[in-house]
């Protein structure tokens, strides 16, 4: 049997700030980096809703809206190809504008500053 301790971390943190109708996701995993997705109730697929409500944002290029999610906002640090791919300063400023706290950005810039050096290293 296989010791757990062999198995690697991975590390991931998750916030949300829940309001009406809108909620505020971020925080950071070892693929996205530093990532901030933004939903809005209202646009979320609604199974009492005519087809022709439903679809109104197909074929638009926004994944979170197209799925019925409800996101219009994905932003992240990390090099994946799904959302927005955006500097720190960058995402620091939007995860201010949309009320994070000054804590959790400090603490976010951190695991943003070992990501980056963990992917140059990868990368080299």
């Amino acid at each position: 049997m296989a010791s757990s301790s062999n198995t690697p971390k991975i590390t991931a943190i998750r916030h949300a700030i829940q309001g009406s109708p809108i909620c505020v996701s971020y925080g950071y995993d070892e693929i996205t980096g530093v990532f901030l997705s933004v939903e809005d109730n209202r646009l979320k697929y609604d199974r009492n809703a005519s087809d022709e409500i439903n679809n109104v944002f197909l074929d638009t290029g926004v994944l979170g809206l197209e799925s019925g999610d409800g996101a219009y906002l994905d932003m992240h640090t990390g090099d994946i190809e799904v959302g927005i791919r955006v500097s720190w300063p960058v995402m620091s400023e939007y995860l201010k504008r949309y009320g994070v706290s000054r804590n959790h950005i400090q603490d976010l810039m951190k695991k943003h500053i070992k990501h980056e050096k963990k992917w140059n290293k990868e990368s080299a």
